[in-house]
């Protein structure tokens, strides 16, 4: 390597000439064109992310070769200056990464790209030259991966920029080409363990990478050995832990481009290294580990290529080449590609002559869930999830679903794979967990909603009957009376300083208040900030957003109804009372009769999530299906009238679309059934419309059978299954899973008048004493 001079006498050197601005700008739209089209072609998702700081770059890379002569003839003038930059580059990199704070670190990744310039510009005399121009492409996505390394927010950018390097490293410099460039060996390896420590399978925050045990220097506990050989030691650790042989696999397949000969590439490059700094291992030791994790790839790639997805709603945006996990700019819902997938089912759901996944029959869930199938039908639902959730899922299948469910209306067992993948953009770990159900080869199941929008009316009783007295009938058989505060039941009613539950760990008031200040929540609904809590009625919120042009609020009456958010707020105690409202709390909260702070009530073990997806209707006869509960997520020992509360609300909001004359039918029927026996035995309009008929009979039915429940001293008050009612349509108007606009304000305005009976009863028991 020459002797590094200055970038200031390099450019000085290089102005000398005739003035060539024009040549320059070429070549510069020309390196932009090569680099988008390399990144486009072996990392189009990864690279996404950097493309914007290559624009800027790019954009500001005349201005600093202003002037620049470029000496188009004489091909050893440009093949000198591009080793005057890129030794330069690679010095000035070096002071940066030791943490030269001197070192401007966007002025250094235009030096870069420099020259990449100048090399791009040798190309025209020297055609086999071009791996000169990639090691100076790899050179800046180094740089921009140093600068990242250690930053918590950079985290996803990390990921992506690791991703492109050894992509574009693989898909385009062979062996000897490599050798020519010998640096460019220790880049990849650093950038393989980056990835591996910070998206692996057991993820460290960037901020932490330097702390982490892994690569901690044997003989020296402050310091690290050095980051080329990071991957080498993770690597070695992990194979003595079998746990996390199908999620390395899957990361270090993601890094090949889920091909065998890059694998085998991307692990010699690796492992060609021996005797390294901070090496503990001997050589037959690296040979072994090399020979394992080839196996474990090639392995995985195999089973892979087993598994057909039919459809994956959740293969969009930026998660659709990429193998791992990614949240979506718009709606903060996961996303998972089609590869990833294919390897959890691999694992999860193997069949005899392959697996196929499709998630049409849940699409809009904000969990990715999918029906697999054999070459002899449906076998069972594949969800991905948070690890703790999956967990919770399979604890409470095995502890409420197995032991009291009959066989036939859940699964057959439940499995948690071994395979655990981060987050791609905050770390969080997921799971799969794999639920077989006896389907027959004929069957075709839909959700228990999609059963409901074409069954024959006449059907739709003895289901919804069967729901509940049949397929939960065991768990609604264990209820038991219990005293305590009703609030802690529902996270929309429970006090911030209530204490934690297995149901719906940490949530509670405040934060279901927060969902409602989303800005998804605020397009929706169209008023600024999200929705308030403060405003007692909804005169307010009519007036400034969407709400009031829905023709479901088209009564000037609807403004003094009660603003459900400002009860709930209230009643878990959130805020300064308003005055003139402390008699009215005092006695929703705690009064003997009325109030829900030492409220009697009974307990059995609920779903928790009870709505018409997690209920599958199957077989061939539309008029009795069979019946197969899925999902245990959130199942416990609760309120008795959570589950038929959620399953009503969830009927309102995402069974069908409304009309402006469905709605009125829908407020009317709904009004004039939260009081006296018409909540408990409401009639249905022989002129009701037939979709409103429908979710009218479902409804009817299930309050019955609820009504059945209770005890014959204790019978169920109005106001116990009223609060089941507003902390269950409260969620619904907040979830992005809805058809339109409508079925977002529609349990918004629904719950507003449930708060609005409850709040006038507790007043006119408060006047009648």
């Amino acid at each position: 390597m020459n002797p590094t001079r200055d970038w200031d006498t390099l450019l000085g050197d290089w102005r000398s000439g005739t003035p060539d601005d024009d040549t320059v700008r070429r070549l510069v739209a020309e390196l932009g064109a090569r680099i988008t089209e390399l990144f486009g072609k072996h990392a189009p998702v990864s690279s996404e992310s950097l493309l914007p700081v290559l624009e800027e770059d790019l954009h500001e890379l005349p201005a600093l070769l202003a002037h620049a002569s470029v000496p188009g003839d004489d091909a050893q003038a440009l093949h000198q200056r591009a080793k005057d930059a890129r030794s330069t580059c690679r010095s000035e990199m070096l002071s940066y990464a030791k943490g030269d704070t001197v070192v401007d670190v966007r002025v250094l990744r235009r030096h870069w790209l420099a020259s990449a310039l100048w090399n791009y510009a040798v190309e025209n005399h020297w055609h086999s030259s071009g791996y000169q121009t990639l090691a100076d492409i790899l050179g800046y996505l180094q740089l921009i991966q140093i600068s990242y390394r250690y930053h918590e927010a950079k985290r996803e950018q990390l990921l992506d920029v690791t991703e492109t390097a050894v992509l574009l490293a693989l898909g385009e410099l062979r062996d000897p080409e490599l050798n020519r460039v010998p640096y460019v060996y220790g880049w990849l390896r650093h950038a393989i363990g980056i990835h591996l420590l910070v998206g692996g399978p057991d993820p460290t925050a960037p901020k932490e990478l330097r702390f982490n045990e892994l690569i901690q220097d044997p003989r020296f506990a402050d310091r690290h050995i050095y980051a080329e050989y990071w991957a080498v030691r993770v690597l070695n650790r992990w194979t003595e832990e079998n746990r996390h042989r199908s999620s390395v696999a899957l990361t270090l397949l993601k890094l090949s481009g889920w091909k065998a000969d890059q694998l085998d590439r991307l692990l010699d490059l690796l492992y060609s290294a021996t005797g390294f700094y901070g090496d503990t291992g001997t050589q037959e030791e690296r040979r072994e580990a090399l020979a394992f994790w080839r196996k474990a790839g090639r392995d995985m790639l195999a089973t892979i290529r087993m598994v057909r997805v039919a459809r994956n709603p959740w293969e969009s945006g930026s998660a659709a080449a990429t193998g791992f996990l990614s949240m979506g700019d718009q709606d903060a819902s996961v996303q998972v590609s089609n590869r990833l997938l294919q390897g959890i089912a691999a694992e999860l759901a193997p069949g005899p002559q392959g697996t196929m996944v499709q998630g049409a029959l849940f699409a809009g869930r904000p969990v990715p869930t999918f029906l697999a199938l054999d070459s002899f039908g449906p076998v069972g639902v594949l969800k991905i999830d948070e690890v703790a959730k999956v967990r919770r899922e399979k604890e409470n299948f095995d502890r409420f679903a197995e032991a009291y469910l009959r066989p036939v209306y859940r699964a057959s067992k439940c499995v948690v794979g071994s395979t655990t993948i981060a987050n791609s953009s905050n770390g969080d770990l997921y799971q799969g967990i794999f639920t077989s159900y006896v389907f027959r080869h004929r069957d075709e199941p839909k959700t228990l909603r999609d059963w409901v929008r074409t069954a024959d009316p006449d059907a739709l009783q003895p289901v919804i009957e069967e729901v509940f007295m049949d397929a939960l009938g065991p768990w609604l058989s264990q209820a038991q009376r219990t005293i305590g505060d009703l609030r802690g039941e529902y996270p929309a009613l429970r006090p911030v300083a209530f204490e934690l539950t297995s149901y719906a760990p940490g949530k509670n008031v405040e934060s279901e208040l927060e969902h409602f200040r989303l800005p998804e929540v605020a397009e929706i609904f169209g008023i600024e900030g999200g929705l308030p809590w403060q405003h007692r009625t909804l005169e307010y919120l009519l007036d400034n957003s969407a709400l009031g042009s829905s023709p479901f609020a088209a009564d000037p009456a609807y403004k003094s109804v009660t603003n459900p958010l400002w009860l709930v707020a209230h009643m878990a105690e959130t805020g300064r009372r308003d005055p003139g409202t402390e008699d009215l709390f005092e006695r929703l909260l705690y009064d003997r009769q009325y109030g829900v702070t030492t409220a009697s009530y009974l307990t059995c073990i609920c779903h928790g999530d009870l709505h018409g997806e997690n209920v599958l209707a199957s077989g061939p006869d539309g008029r009795r299906p069979d019946l197969y509960v899925i999902d245990f997520e959130t199942t416990h020992q609760g309120h008795i009238c959570k589950d038929f509360a959620r399953l009503e609300s969830a009927l309102w909001s995402r069974t069908f679309s409304w009309n402006q004359e469905q709605l009125q039918q829908v407020r009317t029927w709904f009004v004039g059934s939260l009081r006296g026996t018409a909540m408990w035995e409401p009639a249905i309009p022989e002129d009701a419309d037939p979709d409103v008929r429908r979710v009218l009979l479902c409804i009817a039915k299930l309050r019955a059978i609820l009504k059945g429940c209770e005890q014959k001293n204790w019978p169920f008050g109005e106001a116990e299954y009223q609060w089941a009612l507003l902390a269950s349509l409260l969620p619904f108007a907040r979830y992005r899973d809805h058809e339109d606009q409508v079925n977002r304000h529609l349990p918004f305005l629904l719950a507003a008048d449930v708060a609005d009976v409850l709040v006038e009863h507790a007043e006119g028991a408060g006047a009648g004493r």
